[in-house]
């Protein structure tokens, strides 16, 4: 019978140990849940800005020493990085100039503004001008 008993308690102390493991990998699965649900919701708010268009602040801000490294770099690129002076770039040579016949040019209809505001009305908000649906454009 103690041959039987010490199997029992071999069997019980492994499966306390399984249980004991699951619970600590369930923990970790838990505190990953959490994590991933939070940068959901913060990509979820960023997408919501995005849509509505409040994208922070309109222009990049740069700290003094950033900007120093800008400036070097673009010195570098000019050449006064390099130790002696870039000489200034060679005048581009002016555009050939090609004769056109005299016209006169039509007034145009603004039929095909129209149109565009007609197909891109549903892509921005409308103009305080009235518009006609697409239906009267043959």
């Amino acid at each position: 019978m103690s041959d039987a008993a010490a199997t029992i308690e071999a069997k019980l102390a492994e499966l306390s140990a399984r249980v004991d493991g699951l619970a600590a990998e369930r923990d970790t699965l838990a505190a990953e849940r959490d994590e991933y649900r939070k940068l959901y919701l913060q990509t979820m708010e960023l997408c919501r800005k995005l849509e509505l268009g409040v994208v922070g602040p309109r222009r990049e801000r740069l700290s003094a020493s950033d900007a120093q490294l800008t400036m070097s770099m673009l010195g570098m690129l000019i050449g006064e990085g390099a130790g002696g002076t870039a000489a200034p770039p060679a005048p581009a040579p002016p555009p050939a100039e090609t004769p056109v016949a005299a016209h006169t040019r039509a007034k145009p209809t603004g039929r095909t503004t129209r149109v565009f505001q007609g197909i891109c009305e549903g892509f921005h908000a409308p103009s305080r001008h009235s518009m006609r649906p697409l239906s009267h454009i043959r």
